[in-house]
């Protein structure tokens, strides 16, 4: 007897493709379960509606989809740092649209992901003293600002929104929902909008996760935190559920260059959204920030001898740039 796993995402029609990819590499990866895909409907077209159903249909799961009201965030910010839309609030309304008791557990995943692996393997994890299983952020707090604003303390973790697995009981039994939209309510100028609240309502509360569940595209490999090597290689080379985070490089963007690219694309084909024209976006910032996270990784990767060669030649660089530009290298100082 199979168990059965619950899914949940958000989605409006603007980001139905990228939806369709997750749901199709999520459910060709599936092994040992059976899956309720539970979608929380933010102005997906009728057509669209029954397209995915299909789609979910045809790999023999279920599908739920969920009509909600923007009314009740219209209250909230849609995130300094991040360009985000009111549909990424759903996620915290998830204990009153999931009113089925039985259900004790659901993983939330954002539309920009790709699933390696079968996730079944989160639903044995033992969450009763935590409201959700997360990734740690990279970078996060971003700054002072952001750390005052969740009301954090120094060295407190944070983790990223784009996989979650939530403990339903422990939301209903400690009304996690009610203090979310409290802190939503009150605190309009936040960073990373609905992350933050679930930060700064969820702190030391969730339990944190290996990070190649949550493995995100571009990123450089040294500001990641790893437990120990097998992580650090598996996150690098087998990563269970990669997430598109970064805004820069997106496999739906007209670009060379972008990592994971090809997952991406595979499952697009699979999907009735194949075919779909890339979108055109200004590409040489981008590259620029690709090129500079893959000199990182290569050196992260790379021997000690090899990593002393090209940082030791990275700094003569440095110093003929300065010098050309006729500017004293104290002015570059970072406690100027």
């Amino acid at each position: 007897m199979y168990m059965t796993i619950n899914v949940l995402c958000a989605s409006d029609n603007n980001y139905v493709a990228q939806c369709s990819v997750m749901l199709c590499s999520l459910l060709d990866n599936a092994k040992s379960a059976n899956i309720v895909i539970h979608i929380i409907d933010g102005g997906i077209t009728e057509e669209n509606k029954k397209t995915l159903a299909e789609l979910v249909a045809l790999r023999g799961a279920k599908l739920s989809l969920y009509s909600f009201s923007y009314d009740q965030c219209n209250l909230f910010g849609t995130g300094l740092c991040a360009a985000t839309s009111i549909v990424t609030y759903f996620r915290l309304f998830v204990a009153s649209i999931i009113k089925d008791s039985n259900v004790d557990k659901i993983l939330y995943l954002d539309c920009d992901i790709v699933v390696k692996s079968d996730v079944s393997e989160l639903f044995y994890i033992d969450m009763q003293n935590y409201g959700l299983a997360a990734v740690r952020d990279v970078g996060m707090p971003y700054n002072s600002k952001h750390q005052y604003s969740l009301r954090c303390n120094y060295k407190e973790k944070y983790f990223n929104a784009g996989v979650l697995m939530i403990n339903l009981d422990y939301w209903r039994n400690n009304e996690i929902e009610r203090k979310l939209i409290e802190f939503a309510s009150s605190n309009k100028e936040l960073l990373f909008a609905d992350q933050d609240v679930l930060n700064a309502v969820l702190r030391n509360q969730w339990l944190e996760l290996a990070p190649y569940w949550n493995r995100f595209s571009l990123v450089k490999y040294k500001d990641v935190y790893f437990r120990n090597k097998a992580d650090e290689l598996q996150y690098i080379y087998q990563p269970k559920i990669i997430h598109y985070a970064s805004p820069t490089s997106r496999p739906w963007m007209k670009m060379c260059f972008v990592k994971f690219q090809k997952e991406y694309d595979t499952y697009l084909k699979l999907t009735p959204w194949a075919g779909t024209k890339k979108v055109e976006v200004e590409r040489f910032a981008r590259y620029k920030s690709i090129f500079m996270v893959n000199y990182s990784n290569f050196i992260f990767r790379s021997p000690l001898l090899i990593r002393i060669v090209l940082t030791s030649m990275s700094d003569v660089l440095l110093v003929f740039y300065h010098l050309l530009r006729h500017f004293s290298l104290r002015y570059f100082s970072p406690h100027r």
